[in-house]
């Protein structure tokens, strides 16, 4: 008879060389990411960002006339794993538990029929800058996305007589990194007695430094009752560089002296030319037939492995449309959000994003802040940061669950710490 365990743990090896060797091959995590003050605020930053800051969310804020003298940032990292089925609270319920077939019709209702995603995101800045109403920012980040098809994890919950064909053809993988020089200046049109009008443009050099996609991945298997067999192919588009632009318009404004409302359109025009050996690879593989006799060889035998050149090819940072609005009092900082992404991937989404989030000063060099978020590419969160303001000097920290604004509902974590100076 199949071991039927090792049968689940081979199926699952077969998903993974179709869906992760794009991600195993340069071991490239990333992420778009934000600052320690945005994401201590739920991400709702569009209104209230400033200097430098205000190149990840809209230039036109460096036309205010609250922008300080001149900042300099020493560093900024972010970085962000998620996925998209299993919360914190599922992992406590059914890791190391006997599963009852409640629990595996649970687990698998979990999985959307698309397959488990998972995303990690990274960013790093330093040596950004802003003197009055310019600004100039320089970081490096990468995304990296994985969808592992659903079929295997039915076999493993339910065994092959429920699940004896699986259909291994929905992996896909993406994954890009890149560095973004950014120039941005914000100029105001207007200025009345509680009140101001400004609009700004940033633009980008984009420095691409790898880039993989899955663009065609087919994969099956057939199971009996003492043995296993499985087939499949895949292309990978890859390349070690490009270069390439993208363009940020904005507008704000100030009204009745605390209020401000900032529209903004992030990458409206975008490209990156990826001209630095591109190739596509075709890998054909088989699954020799598994059973007890001969589990003991090499049972996933990759047939062909083709690498070849290929034309130069474009890709482009999503165009993402924000609007915030943000009151600021004597203590206190109240913001909101809106956003919305029109094109889905690794680091967008089509569905719109509402966030909002405090920043609490009244304990002089402590600020606190809080907020949440609920739609967008990382689901609902909430999250939580705090700062030592000395002087000068600024150190900024701040942590968010993903997936649900509730702790045990959280499918992944986002942190940032961030570090400046402000004259």
């Amino acid at each position: 008879m199949l071991d039927i365990k090792l049968f689940s743990k081979s199926i699952i090896v077969l998903a993974f060389v179709i869906a992760l060797n794009v991600t195993a091959a340069n071991d490239v995590n990333a992420f778009s990411g934000s600052n320690a003050q945005s994401l201590g605020m739920g991400g709702a930053y569009t209104a209230a960002a400033r200097n430098y800051n205000s190149l990840q969310y809209n230039p036109a804020n460096l036309g205010l006339r609250d922008v300080s003298g001149s900042s300099f940032e020493l560093f900024s990292v972010a970085a962000q794993l998620r996925n998209n089925s299993f919360a914190y609270k599922d992992y406590n319920k059914y890791s190391g538990a006997y599963l009852t077939d409640s629990d595996k019709e649970s687990i698998l209702a979990s999985i959307p029929a698309e397959g488990i995603s998972l995303k990690a995101l990274a960013q790093a800045e330093a040596t950004s800058f802003s003197v009055g109403r310019l600004a100039f920012s320089a970081s490096g980040y990468a995304v990296s996305s994985v969808t592992l098809p659903k079929d295997p994890f039915e076999l493993m919950l339910y065994g092959n007589a429920a699940k004896p064909n699986l259909d291994l053809g929905t992996a896909k993988g993406e994954t890009w990194g890149a560095a973004d020089f950014a120039l941005g200046y914000g100029h105001r049109l207007r200025e009345w007695e509680d009140g101001e009008l400004s609009v700004g443009i940033g633009a980008h050099y984009l420095r691409g430094l790898i880039y993989e996609k899955i663009i065609q991945a087919e994969g099956y298997a057939e199971t009996g009752d003492t043995a296993i067999s499985a087939a499949g192919n895949m292309t990978l588009r890859s390349a070690t560089g490009g270069a390439g632009y993208s363009l940020d318009l904005g507008m704000a404004t100030r009204f009745e002296t605390d209020y401000v409302f900032s529209f903004s359109l992030l990458n409206i025009i975008s490209k990156i030319q990826w001209s630095t050996e591109p190739e596509l690879t075709y890998y054909d593989f088989r699954l020799e037939p598994l059973n007890a006799n001969s589990m003991d060889n090499d049972s996933i035998t990759v047939s062909d492995d083709t690498t070849v050149a290929a034309n130069s090819f474009s890709s482009r940072k999503p165009t993402i449309a924000k609007m915030g609005f943000c009151w600021s009092g004597d203590d206190l900082l109240w913001a909101v959000d809106y956003e919305q992404g029109f094109m889905n991937t690794a680091c967008s989404s089509t569905s719109p994003r509402f966030s909002s989030g405090l920043e609490y000063r009244g304990l002089g060099w402590l600020p606190l802040r809080t907020g949440f978020s609920l739609g967008g590419l990382m689901g609902g969160y909430a999250s939580a940061g705090f700062g030592f303001d000395l002087g000068p000097y600024n150190l900024d920290f701040a942590l968010a669950n993903q997936g649900s604004i509730l702790p045990n509902g959280s499918k992944g974590l986002l942190f940032s710490v961030s570090s400046n100076f402000d004259f």
